[in-house]
């Protein structure tokens, strides 16, 4: 998996298979097959496409560690590391990361998104190798992570602004001023936001991108279930009437958080739209679903096997509705529509757990993007003035040695 020559460590790829026990073996054929076992299955501890990536990121630190003649996995510090007597103590390991973050960051110019894929790279091939990674999380670390973001934002002053949620109202201008009805794709476009929206989808989950990452959505990850309780795929709904469809069922495949890669699934029922409820999402996916007539394994935003909605023209559509409704359009993107997802969620008073749960959320990371509404405030402004919600005495019966 990790082979050495002249010094140089280069990254292969790994092979995961597991060797069967061989009849014969010798015992140290049986140590080496057990060996590589353990190894593969450390390896397959992340996804296919992960690997690939964690791969380049793993080249990118293979080239700064020949470029300083040093051991990947800093085994051995060079003897130029050694701190002489009365000076600060350094840690080699910490230095080699830090110092790789920085050429990456300061003299490349890579945003800090990229720098973190690396560093999970790193990460990974020092577990595959069973090193201790501790260092990784090292005050010196952390702060230069926390410095290069800000550096990054200062030099980058639009490209390091974190995107805006791209809300209901915002679909419905779409669907109203931007985007032409009769055209298949501005209809491919007014879907995908209406899709990624309600299920607070990243837009890998569907619209297909790169060839390793298949976990778009398909026709048949958007089913129908009919009056007489019968699930019927968007692939096959053609013929059936609208009155006869009761709700839809959403598969959201390939999420970080769903190791068994069953999927998610979500039902949501048929509504009637009000000044409330803009739009329902199963009349609008059976809509799309009798237009388009997705094929059986196709992306779900296909057109009758002719071609599909692309990552591009949906993004210049969100641009374009951002412009049109007076918004800096660089701060909108396709991410916006799972922003947008989760803050109306927000917005409305759910739960950090629920929107964690509904966004498939590993952690809490949602909250760093969340922009709370209006309501929220006001709910928060009420809470701040009501002089009986906590008082000084309750305070003090609460906490001994507070009282008098």
């Amino acid at each position: 998996m990790l082979s050495a020559g002249n010094n140089r460590y280069i990254a292969t790829a790994f092979d995961t298979t597991f060797r069967p026990e061989l009849c014969g073996e010798s015992r140290s054929d049986r140590f080496l097959r057990m060996r590589h076992n353990v190894f593969a299955a450390v390896a397959l501890s992340v996804q296919p496409s992960t690997r690939d990536t964690y791969a380049t990121g793993w080249r990118r630190w293979i080239g700064f560690c020949d470029w300083f003649d040093i051991d990947p996995f800093l085994r051995v510090v060079p003897h130029e590391w050694v701190t002489p007597i009365g000076e600060i103590p350094v840690n080699f390991r910490q230095m080699a990361v830090i110092s790789f973050m920085q050429k990456l960051c300061i003299e490349e110019k890579l945003c800090p998104g990229t720098v973190g894929v690396y560093m999970s790279a790193i990460r990974y091939y020092f577990k595959v190798a069973n090193l201790d990674i501790g260092f990784l999380e090292a005050p010196w670390v952390a702060s230069t992570r926390t410095a290069m973001t800000l550096i990054y934002r200062r030099d980058n002053p639009v490209a390091g602004r974190k995107g805006l949620p791209f809300p209901c109202d915002m679909i419905v201008h779409a669907e109203h001023k931007t985007c032409n009805k009769d055209s298949p794709s501005d209809h491919a476009v007014l879907t995908a936001m209406k899709l990624a929206s309600t299920c607070l989808m990243r837009v890998s989950e569907y619209l297909p991108g790169s060839p390793d990452a298949d976990h778009w959505a398909r026709s048949q990850d958007v089913v129908f279930r009919l009056i007489d309780d019968s699930i019927v795929p968007s692939w096959r709904v053609l013929g059936i009437p609208i009155s006869d469809v009761v709700s839809t069922i959403i598969t959201v495949r390939g999420a970080k958080n769903d190791v068994a890669g069953d999927g998610h699934c979500m039902e949501f029922m048929k509504s009637e739209t009000s000044v409330t409820c803009a739009y329902c999402i199963v009349t609008s996916l059976y809509t799309w679903a009798i237009r388009a007539q997705p094929r059986f394994g196709h992306p779900f935003l296909s057109w009758r096997g002719e071609w599909v909605l692309s990552y591009n023209r949906l993004s210049k559509a969100i641009k374009k509705v951002a412009s049109e409704m007076g918004l800096d359009p660089s701060r909108y993107r396709t991410h916006s529509l799972r922003i947008g997802g989760a803050s109306m969620l927000a917005a409305a008073g759910r739960p950090d757990y629920e929107i964690q749960k509904l966004g498939r959320w590993k952690s809490l990371a949602f909250l760093e993007y969340i922009k709370l509404g209006k309501a929220t405030f006001r709910a928060a402004l009420a809470a701040i003035v009501d002089p009986t919600i906590l008082t000084a005495k309750e305070i003090g019966r609460m906490h001994a040695g507070v009282g008098a």
